[in-house]
């Protein structure tokens, strides 16, 4: 997954890796960090809308509320 985000240009990303992304999650969750970056690469293919929803949805899990991941995350995409 680094590799894929590597790319120099966002045009250049495979934005399929969002269902890599979905499976890690499953496997094995990290809530913030896991779920936060999955939320970026929607926003990068399908637009800050459903992005934002995604984070409504993880905004309910209280061990998200109050983090800086989070916070910054929703920021950036509402900034967008």
């Amino acid at each position: 997954m680094a590799a894929v985000h590597a790319r120099p240009e966002t045009r250049d990303t495979d934005w399929n890796i969002i269902a890599c992304m979905t499976y890690c999650c499953k496997r094995k969750p990290y809530p913030v960090i896991a779920t936060e970056k999955r939320a970026v690469a929607v926003a990068m293919r399908d637009g800050r809308g459903r992005a934002l929803a995604l984070l409504a949805v993880m905004q309910r899990c209280p061990s998200v509320q109050n983090t800086f991941v989070f916070a910054a995350a929703r920021a950036m995409l509402l900034r967008r």
